[in-house]
C-alpha cells in the first residue's frame, strides 16, 4: 500500500524470485564459501605433501570458481536486491530497518572477501606459497562470514522469538533457529563445493595423476561431513515451532499431495545416505568410475532447491513471522484496515485499474493489494485456474471469510466486509465469465 504493486506477468512474483535466489545461494554456497574451504584445503593438502601438481590443478579449479562467483553470482546477488525489493519493499525497508548494522557490517566483509579472492586468484604465483595460503585462509574466514552475518537475519524472518516483545537487535539476531541454520548451511556449502570441485576436475584431463589425491581426500571428507550436514537440519527443523512446522508437508509435496511428504523425507535421507557412500568408494576405490564426477553436485542441488523451498514456504502467511504479512500488511495494522478499510491506502493500484463499475473496481484495487504478491491471473499459481473453488461470488465470499482453516500459509483477508465483497464478485466476473480478464491484469501497477 505504500509503494508501487508489482506482477510478474505468468511466472509471477514467487517464482521470479525463487529462480534469482536459488542461482545465487547454489553459488553462493557452493563456489564462494564451500568453494574457499574445497581450494584452501588443496592447497593446504598439496604444500604438506610437497605436490605441487595438485596445487597447479587447485589453482585451475579455483579459475572457474573465480570466474562462476565474481560474474554470475554478482549479478544474481544485485538481483535478489532488485527483485525483492520490487516485489516487497516493505519487507526489504523493515529488515534494513531492524537489522542495518549486520547488514552494513556483511557488506563490508563482503568487499573485503572480493579483494581476498581477487589477491589469491591473482597473486597465487606470486606471493609465494607461505603468504598464498595465508590469503587463502583469510579468504575462507571473510566468506563463511559473509555467511554467518546473512544466517542472522534469514533465521529473524522465520524465528524472531524474543524480538517479537523487546525489539532487540541481538534477540533478533540470535534467534532460535540461528545457529542449527548456520551449521546446516556451513555443511552443506562444504559438500556442494567437493560436488562441483569433482565435477570442474573432469574436464583437467592434464592432471588425472592427480585425480586419486583428490578423490581420496573427498570420500574422506563426504563421510565426515554429510553426517553433520543432516544433524544440522535435523536439528534446524526441531527448533522450529509447531505452527510453523505443519506446513512442512506442504512445502515439501504441495498441498495436494502433503499426505504424501514421508516420501520426499526419505528421498532428502537417501541423498545424504548417498553422500556417504560415495565418500567411500572414493575412498578405497579411489575411483569415481565416471557417473560420482556428476551426480553428487546434480543430487545435492535438488536437496538445496528443497531445504530452501521449505524454508521460504513454512515462514507463510508472514515474510516476518507474527510481524509482517507476506502482501506487506503488518500484522499490528490489521485491526486498523479492518476498520478503516484498505481501498482508503490505494493510491498506488487507483490509477491502474481498468473496470469501471465501481464494486468491480474496488475488487480489482484489493486484489492487487492483497493477492497478486502470490498469485498470477493465469499464470503460475494462476486465480483462473481454480474454477473448483471460485465457482461463484457467494461461495468465493464464504471462502474468503474461512479460508484460513484450509489454507493457513494465506494471509487473512484484511479489510471491510463490502471490500471482501467487492472482491468476491471481481473473482467471480475474471475465473467464471469467458473473455472477462482485462488486457492490462499483469505487470506494473
Amino acid at each position: 500500500m505504500e509503494w508501487p504493486i508489482f506482477q510478474m506477468p505468468f511466472i509471477g512474483n514467487r517464482m521470479l524470485i525463487a529462480v534469482v535466489a536459488l542461482i545465487h545461494v547454489v553459488i553462493s554456497h557452493g563456489l564462494a564459501v564451500g568453494g574457499s574451504f574445497f581450494i584452501v584445503s588443496l592447497h593446504y593438502k598439496s604444500l604438506r605433501e610437497n605436490n605441487k601438481r595438485l596445487g597447479e590443478l587447485a589453482y585451475r579449479i579455483l579459475r572457474i570458481f573465480f570466474i562462476i562467483t565474481t560474474s554470475v553470482g554478482a549479478l544474481t546477488g544485485v538481483g535478489i536486491w532488485l527483485t525483492t525489493a520490487t516485489v516487497s519493499p516493505v519487507t526489504i525497508g523493515s529488515l534494513l530497518h531492524i537489522f542495518f548494522w549486520a547488514w552494513f557490517t556483511e557488506w563490508i566483509v563482503f568487499v573485503v572477501e572480493l579483494v581476498l579472492l581477487m589477491l589469491y586468484y591473482l597473486g597465487w604465483k606470486k606471493y609465494g606459497d607461505a603468504t598464498g595460503f595465508k590469503i587463502g585462509l583469510f579468504y575462507l574466514a571473510a566468506s563463511w562470514l559473509t555467511m554467518m552475518l546473512i544466517t542472522g537475519i534469514l533465521g529473524a524472518m522465520l524465528t524472531p522469538g524474543k524480538w517479537l516483545v523487546s525489539g532487540s537487535f541481538w534477540d533478533g539476531f540470535f534467534n532460535p533457529s540461528y545457529l542449527p541454520q548456520l551449521v546446516s548451511r556451513t555443511f552443506l556449502a562444504a559438500l556442494l563445493s567437493i560436488g562441483f570441485g569433482l565435477f570442474i576436475m573432469r574436464f583437467f584431463k592434464a592432471y588425472q595423476d592427480q585425480y586419486p589425491v583428490v578423490w581420496r581426500w573427498a570420500g574422506k571428507s563426504l563421510m565426515i561431513l554429510a553426517p553433520v550436514f543432516l544433524f544440522g537440519v535435523l536439528s534446524y527443523y526441531h527448533s522450529l515451532p509447531q505452527q510453523i512446522g505443519h506446513l512442512i508437508p506442504t512445502a515439501l509435496m504441495t498441498l495436494k499431495y502433503a499426505a504424501y511428504a514421508k516420501i520426499s523425507k526419505i528421498i532428502f535421507m537417501a541423498i545424504v545416505g548417498l553422500m556417504v557412500l560415495f565418500g567411500v568408494i572414493l575412498f578405497i576405490k579411489q575411483r569415481d568410475y565416471g557417473f560420482i564426477s556428476f551426480v553428487p553436485v546434480f543430487l545435492l542441488i535438488i536437496a538445496f532447491g528443497s531445504y530452501e523451498r521449505v524454508r521460504e514456504f513454512i515462514r507463510k502467511p508472514y515474510t516476518v513471522h507474527n510481524y509482517l504479512y507476506s502482501n506487506g500488511i503488518r500484522v499490528q495494522e490489521e485491526p486498523f484496515l479492518n476498520k478503516i478499510g484498505v481501498s482508503e491506502f490505494s493510491g498506488w493500484v487507483e490509477r491502474s485499474a481498468t473496470e469501471t463499475d465501481p464494486q468491480l473496481r474496488l475488487g480489482e484495487k484489493v486484489f492487487k493489494m492483497e493477492c497478486a504478491i502470490c498469485h498470477t491471473y493465469s499464470g503460475l499459481n494462476g486465480i483462473t485456474r481454480k474454477p473448483a473453488v471460485l465457482q461463484n461470488a457467494e461461495i468465493i465470499d464464504n471462502f474468503l471469510r474461512t479460508y484460513k482453516r484450509s489454507h493457513p500459509y494465506m494471509p487473512p483477508f484484511i479489510g471491510r466486509d463490502s471490500e471482501r465483497q467487492a472482491l468476491a464478485a471481481y473473482l467471480d466476473k475474471i475465473v467464471n465469465h469467458a473473455n472477462a480478464q482485462p488486457a492490462n491484469t499483469e505487470g506494473n501497477y
